[in-house]
């Protein structure tokens, strides 16, 4: 996500430049919907906002993953 003048979602990205303003009118979605993100939610706003929001956020339970043998349908 582009960070210029204290803005969120404002200025360069992969060699195009956004404004803030214009990504949130054009693309973003919007709560409850499944395609929200955190992007949504705090472009057009500060880096001390997304903070604030960090820091009061509950740490989900960490997930413990297995590895799996590799079988021939996965190996192709």
């Amino acid at each position: 996500m582009p960070y210029d003048n204290g803005v969120l979602g404002q200025g360069e990205s992969q060699g195009d430049v956004q404004s803030a303003g214009n990504k949130v009118t054009t693309s973003a979605a919007a709560p409850g919907d499944p395609e929200y993100s955190l992007r949504d939610e705090f472009t057009g706003r500060t880096a001390e906002d997304l903070a604030r929001r960090l820091g009061a956020t509950t740490p989900g339970t960490p997930e413990t993953f297995q590895q799996r043998a590799l079988t021939a349908e996965c190996a192709g």
